[in-house]
């Protein structure tokens, strides 16, 4: 709802200015080695190419398996008769490691200094490999709606790290935003669905805005076997240049006796100044040549 670049690369200099992120977000804390995300962006556009650019560079840490990455992107703004198109790409290269001494095999001995898994396969230290990552983006813009398509590491289906093979993390997403005021409020319903094209996940959200305020909710899922979490939201604008937000996640699946929930922290700096611009100064004419 806070960082639509995080997801799509076509959002790149939709904000007007340079815009910065950082997230820390804690998934299903209490947990033993929970997912734990850490990710930072800065995008801005760029008036002379007609488009915009980013970069970003994220590690995400599940049980024993760590992937960094780091990218950078570029998307083309056209101007339509439906809104405002941009085309994106994202390109970058992704570092996955696996812990060997977090495995327990069945066949392991792990006891007086002893730690062997007893399989000629499972690493007992860590071991690490670097792929290719690729996300393409589409984006509309206009005076009833955002909206968004992206396509991330379609290809290749698996990442090989000295013979085991880890499963890429295949996205493909699709995002509508709608801004409404109300009494000088602004309330913005989104929607967002995700699939790795075996699963489908959902996310109904409601974000209200007032002032340097905000806040609101989000639905994730939309069956019992997707159901996952209630998420609140709140968060200030604490000047012309920075925004704090953190959020919470209610589980509401079976998880939610075994895990306190999930924590988001996100911050966003804006620079709020046009830069790079690229146009003449204002013409002023001689009244005496009229």
């Amino acid at each position: 709802m806070l960082d639509s670049y995080n997801l799509n690369p076509a959002y790149g200099g939709f904000d007007r200015s340079l815009s910065a992120n950082i997230n820390y977000r804690g998934q299903w804390t209490g947990l033993e080695q929970n997912p734990v995300q850490l990710y930072a962006n800065a995008h801005l556009p760029i008036y002379l190419l007609n488009g915009g650019a980013g970069f970003h560079i994220r590690t995400d840490r599940t049980g024993l398996i760590n992937r960094t990455e780091v990218g950078i992107s570029y998307n083309r703004v056209t101007a339509t008769t439906i809104g405002t198109v941009s085309m994106g790409v994202r390109l970058g290269m992704q570092q996955s490691r696996i812990d060997g001494s977090r495995i327990i095999s069945p066949d392991g001995v792990y006891i007086n200094n002893i730690f062997t898994h007893n399989d000629p396969i499972l690493p007992e230290s860590n071991i690490s490999s670097l792929s290719p990552t690729w996300t393409t983006g589409l984006f509309l813009r206009n005076d009833y709606l955002d909206m968004g398509l992206t396509i991330s590491d379609l290809f290749p289906k698996n990442i090989n790290v000295e013979n085991i093979l880890l499963a890429n993390n295949t996205l493909v997403s699709f995002y509508t935003q709608i801004p409404l005021t109300v009494n000088n409020v602004e309330v913005l319903p989104s929607f967002l669905v995700k699939s790795d094209l075996n699963y489908i996940q959902t996310d109904l959200s409601l974000l209200i805005k007032s002032g340097n305020i905000f806040g609101g909710s989000s639905l994730r899922g939309f069956n019992d076997n997707s159901f996952d979490s209630l998420v609140i939201l709140g968060g200030i604008r604490l000047s012309a240049h920075y925004t704090v937000s953190y959020s919470y996640d209610v589980g509401i699946n079976a998880l939610r006796t075994a895990t306190q929930g999930s924590h988001e922290l996100h911050i966003n700096y804006n620079l709020n100044k046009l830069i790079g611009i690229g146009l003449p100064p204002e013409i002023i004419y001689n009244p005496r040549n009229l």
